[in-house]
């Protein structure tokens, strides 16, 4: 099994459309989406904790870092509002995927993540340089890898239109959450 899951890691990064399509064609078995996206939720928290342990952060403005725990439960919600926004969106635009497949993706997505995390961390006890510059790596393969799988699971042949169309719905996402912040502080009593 783990032979198996590292082949697809591999492949998640050399040939991810055929990686996306091994997960839908049964790699993770769909009746146990739900325990797999808990357990990569809990990796999540455990990598991000190990990595404040090793690099303790001093509150910026007074915001601490979440720990663990609260990381694993941010992941797990955002694996599932992007998992409903890449389903939603994905068909919007003629797009085939359904559901419990962009779950399933969105989660080895993660995994994928937590392994690029756990490199990343171990770079860190070298020189957190060389761990800073891995994190732009990562983000860069966090970006081709959506890409990718995005593209498999509704079905798109073009990489740079789902590409562009990831890229709008994150500036559309983020103008409306600006919106949204403005008017709630317009909501605020002055003064308060």
């Amino acid at each position: 099994m783990l032979n198996h899951i590292l082949t697809l890691l591999r492949d998640s990064i050399t040939d991810p459309r055929k990686a996306a399509q091994d997960v839908l064609n049964g790699a993770i078995p769909r009746d146990q989406i739900w325990p797999f996206l808990v357990l990569v939720c809990v990796l999540s928290g455990i990598i991000v904790q190990i990595g404040l342990m090793l690099h303790p952060m001093a509150p910026i403005d007074g915001v601490v870092m979440p720990g663990g725990i609260m990381v694993g439960f941010m992941v797990g919600g955002s694996i599932l509002i992007s998992t409903a926004m890449v389903t939603w969106i994905g068909r919007a635009f003629g797009g085939t995927g359904q559901m419990g497949d962009v779950l399933l993706l969105m989660t080895w997505l993660q995994l994928v993540m937590v392994a690029f995390q756990v490199v990343q961390t171990a770079l860190g006890l070298i020189a957190l340089p060389l761990s800073a510059m891995f994190a732009w790596v990562g983000i860069g393969f966090l970006f081709w890898l959506m890409t990718n799988f995005i593209a498999v699971v509704h079905g798109f042949t073009s990489l740079g239109q789902v590409f562009v169309g990831m890229i709008g719905t994150l500036i559309a996402l983020v103008l409306v959450m600006s919106v949204l912040i403005g008017f709630s502080t317009l909501l605020v009593a002055p003064g308060a």
